[in-house]
């Protein structure tokens, strides 16, 4: 059986420090290490690529994950990423109301900077983290 590549563009949006780039690198890892010890705040869009092999199928998808600074500063970087993306994952911080309520302004962006996509095309996901001190 020939095997199909499908791929797929994914960016990862919402407030700075709510776990974005932990969640991208224990996806792209196979959750194998957990999640990172060490953390380093991302500064413009680092990009991670990971096939799946979806299983009893010919079909592999390779999903092309921008992970996205969530400063304002950074905005100019991530609107050129947004422009043709067709899959959207917004994180917040459930601790952090204002990291929750800006979700809509993440969502909203993601929206504006896809045009050319009819919104029922465009897949959005909110993912929402928890941090617990121990």
């Amino acid at each position: 059986m020939e095997s199909t590549v499908l791929r797929a563009k994914l960016i990862v949006l919402g407030d700075a420090a709510v776990g974005k780039s932990s969640l991208v690198q224990v996806f792209h890892s196979d959750s194998q290490q957990g999640f990172p010890k060490a953390y380093s705040m991302t500064t413009d869009v680092q990009l991670q690529v990971k096939s799946v092999k979806i299983p009893d199928s010919p079909y592999t998808v390779e999903l092309y994950v921008y992970d996205c600074a969530g400063q304002e500063t950074f905005q100019p970087f991530i609107s050129k990423v947004l422009g043709s993306s067709a899959l959207v994952l917004v994180v917040c911080d459930l601790t952090n109301q204002n990291s929750v309520s800006a979700a809509t302004k993440w969502f909203e962006r993601a929206r504006n900077a896809n045009k050319d996509f009819k919104p029922q095309k465009l897949k959005k996901l909110l993912v929402t983290l928890e941090y617990l001190t121990l």
